[in-house]
């Protein structure tokens, strides 16, 4: 006795259309990665940072001549007079003295600020706090005297 199975009450088998919306939904899952990237602001650290890679080992030396000092200058924020406050030490000092200083902003590079070291006959100076955002920077100052050129890097918390 054979059996027969009877194929009218069988549901058709759907595997191609599974397959389908599987592909769809891959094909619209890329589409749409490649539409928010390109709506992403990519930022560099730093616009030059090729030219500035190859002078690195000018800033090692300024680093090195940095760490010999004695007495380092310092920075301090005031929350009183709302300033930073830098001070270089009396040995430091001399007629010659040119820098800068650049408040680095890791999170914005449109918030970095660079000023021009000018300093009062105490060795300080006093930058107001205009402009600046609250939270985490970077103080890069970089300075040079009597034919030699110093770099120091700080933390600071605004």
């Amino acid at each position: 006795m054979t059996v027969t199975k009877d194929k009218t009450n069988q549901k058709p088998s759907r595997w191609g259309l599974g397959i389908g919306l599987l592909y769809g939904g891959f094909v619209l899952f890329i589409i749409s990665v490649v539409i928010f990237a390109t709506f992403q602001d990519f930022t560099l650290v730093e616009d030059n940072y090729y030219q500035k890679s190859l002078a690195y080992q000018s800033r090692i030396n300024s680093q090195q001549n940095a760490q010999t000092l004695s007495v380092k200058p310092s920075c301090i924020v005031d929350k009183t007079t709302k300033q930073i406050l830098l001070s270089f030490p009396s040995d430091i000092l001399s007629s010659d003295v040119t820098g800068t200083v650049l408040f680095f902003r890791a999170s914005d590079s449109k918030h970095d600020k660079l000023v021009n070291l000018v300093f009062d006959e105490n060795g300080s100076m006093a930058i107001p706090l205009d402009g600046f955002i609250t939270g985490n920077w970077k103080v890069q100052l970089q300075w040079r005297s009597q034919d030699k050129d110093y770099y120091i890097e700080q933390l600071l918390t605004i």
